[in-house]
């Protein structure tokens, strides 16, 4: 998926929708769609649907859902390291394979202090 770049929020104190929080993500700075991605937060103790693609959009658009507890950590996130996607992912682990849906982002370098 492409580089997360802009994004927009939509912090709901009520509508006709399901979640509380809605995180339109864009490749370009101008924040025109098509969206790249969407984050969905959850209210606490809601049933949390699936991570997966947007139902008929063309092409794939990530949808990944999250309780709203866990929004700061996922602003902070989107806030603080230049390269970041949302997609799946899949490691090596102790000898499983893990695979998940999530926010990826690039390479961090440690700021090592002597």
């Amino acid at each position: 998926m492409p580089d997360i770049t802009a994004y927009r929020i939509d912090y709901n104190s009520s509508s006709n929708v399901g979640w509380d929080v809605d995180i339109r993500c864009y490749s370009t700075t101008d924040g025109i769609p098509p969206e790249t991605a969407y984050i969905r937060f959850w209210p606490e103790g809601a049933t949390i649907p699936a991570d997966g693609y947007v139902h008929g959009s063309h092409p794939r658009v990530p949808q990944i859902n999250y309780p709203i507890s866990r929004f700061g950590t996922v602003l902070g996130i989107l806030k603080d390291y230049s390269e970041v996607s949302i997609d799946t992912w899949s490691n090596v682990m102790f000898g499983e394979v893990v695979t998940g849906w999530g926010i990826n982002t690039g390479l961090a370098k440690v700021d090592v202090r002597n």
